[in-house]
């Protein structure tokens, strides 16, 4: 009901700004009233339109860079909902009223803002305060998008991908933001397991003062939305570090930040990471991380082959269903097999957002869907690389990524 009431408006404007202002002007016009309906849609939907806005190679410049407003740049919370909702996180945690916590919004997204705050001793925090209404809108969007993607996946269209099963795991994971003491949580564990990288910082949890609609950590200081400065052997170092400590996460730990986007991930001057927002963090299964972990390894050696049958296998746990014969399980793997030989020449370079979707095309079309636990590492890699690319287009990117 939403779009259609937004449609005709978002319509009629692109024309008049196309008769008046010209097609570049009616394109970024446009695509930001796009993004602000989207935006008024609710969490659910601008967590979508945060995916989105990494995908440089599906979408043009103009759409993923209006998208990119809605990483920590939405509309922030009122004056009234502001005082509502501290109000609201005193009552519940009555050690928050010993901070001094300020109006001043250092980051809007679409479930929280972070707002500054001083404690007793003068420390800067960050407390991020949970809009109101957020867990009764999320439950109804997720609801409705489960139920219609049960509808939508039974379509000959669809192939017989299971998408309710990808939906219902990205629901849960999209759901679980709204739990702040469950993101406390994953902070501690992605700060113990990426402490050995003295380069990266995940904000430390103050627990006293964190409550169901308030958490606080350390206010992290330097944090800029601006393109990282840095020469080709500084950006080299900084992009390693990341795509490594991705790589960790997937390969080692089996516990993976799936929203890495420019909103969650910062450069500082001094060249240190600075990793936030651990809502959305999914834990992989011990035979999942090694399929991926062997799949890696192969595509470093390029591999094809091997690669086509850890995908195969992988999507059938169990074995295969009928009609899917070892024949089929060849002839995938030697489809595979091609598309790696193509991506990963020797001294070339290596797009995962690339790569990525054209692994999925195959795999529709041999009706071979990975789960939902080896599927979602792979798009965080895209998120991450997506945004390391934005920042640095010309990045070289291995294809043995994270993997020691």
């Amino acid at each position: 009901g939403q779009v259609g009431a937004a449609a005709p408006h978002v319509v009629s404007a692109w024309l008049i700004d196309r008769l008046l202002r010209g097609r570049t002007r009616a394109q970024t016009r446009g695509t930001r009233r796009l993004v602000r309906h989207v935006e008024r849609m609710g969490p659910t939907y601008v967590k979508f339109g945060q995916m989105l806005a990494s995908r440089a190679d599906l979408f043009p410049a103009h759409v993923t860079e209006q998208l990119a407003a809605l990483h920590d740049d939405v509309t922030p919370m009122g004056a009234a909902e502001f005082g509502r909702q501290l109000a609201l996180a005193t009552r519940q945690e009555p050690r928050l009223s010993r901070l001094n916590v300020t109006d001043r919004c250092v980051g809007s997204g679409s479930i929280a803002c972070v707002y500054e705050a001083i404690d007793p001793d003068g420390r800067l925090l960050a407390v991020k305060l949970q809009r109101e209404g957020v867990a009764e809108s999320m439950s109804t969007d997720l609801t409705l998008l489960t139920a219609l993607t049960r509808v939508a996946e039974k379509l000959p269209a669809a192939g017989g991908a299971p998408m309710a099963d990808l939906v219902g795991y990205m629901s849960r994971a999209l759901y679980g933001q709204i739990d702040f003491f469950r993101e406390a949580d994953h902070l501690r564990r992605l700060a113990a397991n990426l402490a050995r990288y003295e380069e990266i910082i995940v904000p430390r949890v103050h627990e006293d003062y964190t409550c169901p609609v308030a958490l606080v950590t350390d206010l992290v200081p330097g944090l800029a939305d601006d393109v990282p400065a840095a020469d080709l052997a500084g950006r080299d170092r900084v992009a390693s570090r990341v795509l490594e400590a991705v790589g960790s996460m997937i390969f080692k730990d089996g516990f993976v930040h799936c929203d890495l986007h420019p909103g969650n991930i910062y450069i500082r001057p001094d060249g240190t990471v600075v990793i936030l927002d651990a809502g959305y963090c999914v834990e992989m299964p011990g035979r999942v991380r090694d399929s991926l972990r062997d799949f890696f390894i192969n595509l470093a050696l390029r591999n094809g082959q091997r690669c086509g049958e850890i995908m195969y296998d992988s999507a059938f746990p169990t074995g295969p269903p009928a009609g899917h014969t070892p024949a089929r399980r060849r002839a995938f793997a030697r489809e595979i097999a091609g598309l790696v030989r193509a991506t990963t020449e020797p001294g070339g370079r290596f797009d995962m957002t690339d790569f990525g979707p054209r692994v999925f095309e195959h795999q529709n079309s041999y009706g071979v869907h990975p789960p939902a636990d080896f599927a979602f590492p792979l798009m965080s890699l895209m998120i991450v690389e997506g945004t390391l690319r934005r920042w640095w287009p010309g990045l070289q990117i291995p294809a043995a990524t994270g993997v020691r």
